[in-house]
């Protein structure tokens, strides 16, 4: 994009009449739990369905791609050393599980 027309115009599309500065959204966007022996890291996908989700673990980061669009999440140190074995979306959440290598769950 270029000029300061552009800009403004991309504003006015994203934001209309409200204020770009306030915040938007004040929930947990991402967190790590354990279940049983495996970690579960979850992150906030609230319009996005099963299907539109890949997910792949490439070393200290998770890398979340969502129609052509990438996000790297970089993970807890302890992660680095398990290994992602499965991922879904439920409820507006998309749940990466990792499980310590040679322990890896079905489904």
């Amino acid at each position: 994009m270029f000029g300061l027309e552009l800009l403004r115009e991309i504003g006015r599309t994203l934001y209309g009449d409200g204020d770009p500065t306030a915040v938007m959204y004040q929930g947990q966007t991402y967190r790590v739990t354990q279940q049983g022996p495996e970690y579960v890291l979850e992150v906030r996908l609230p319009f996005v369905e099963q299907g539109e989700v890949q997910a792949t673990h490439a070393v200290d980061r998770l890398v979340v791609q969502v129609h052509g669009q990438r996000r790297s999440y970089l993970l807890p140190k302890f992660l680095a050393y398990y290994t992602l074995t499965r991922s879904r979306v439920e409820n507006g959440w998309m749940r990466a599980h990792f499980a310590e290598d040679g322990m890896h769950a079905g489904g």
